[in-house]
C-alpha cells in the first residue's frame, strides 16, 4: 500500500469520524462544538467537497467509496446546520444527472444523495421534513 493512499484514507476516516460524532446524540456538547468548528473550517477554506468529488473518479475503489461516504455526511451536516451547499456539488449533480454519461459520475451522485436521505431518516432530530 502506498504512503499517500494511506494518508488519504486516514484523512477521510478522520473527517468521517468527526462528522459522525457531530451527528451523534451520545457526543457531549463541548466536543460537538469542537468538531463542528473544524468541519466548518474544512468546508470553507479547504474546499474539501470539491476534492471529494474529484476522488469519485479514482481507480482505487476504497478511496472513491470513502470519498462518497464522507461527502454524504458533510452534505447532510450542511443541510442540518442550514449551511448553503457548495456550488461544486450542485453543479456536479446537475451536470451528471441531466446528461447521458458512460462514466460512473451519475452513479456516485445518486449513491451520495441516497446516503444523505438515509442519514436524514436515521437522525433523531425533529427537523427531518425541513431538511428533506
Amino acid at each position: 500500500m502506498s504512503g499517500s493512499r494511506e494518508v488519504m484514507l486516514l484523512q477521510l476516516t478522520v473527517i468521517k469520524v468527526m462528522t459522525t460524532r457531530i451527528l451523534s446524540v451520545k457526543t457531549e456538547f463541548h466536543a460537538k462544538e469542537q468538531y463542528r468548528d473544524v468541519i466548518k473550517i474544512l468546508l470553507e477554506s479547504a474546499k474539501v467537497d470539491s476534492k471529494l468529488i474529484c476522488m469519485f473518479q479514482n481507480s482505487d475503489k476504497l478511496l472513491s467509496h470513502m470519498a462518497a461516504q464522507c461527502l454524504a455526511l458533510l452534505l447532510y451536516f450542511q443541510l442540518r446546520e442550514k449551511i448553503t451547499l457548495s456550488n461544486s456539488w450542485i453543479a456536479f449533480c446537475q451536470k451528471n444527472l441531466s446528461e447521458y454519461s458512460e462514466s460512473n459520475k451519475a452513479i456516485y451522485c445518486l449513491w451520495t444523495l441516497t446516503a444523505i436521505i438515509k442519514e436524514i431518516f436515521k437522525d433523531s432530530c425533529s427537523q427531518k421534513t425541513e431538511i428533506l
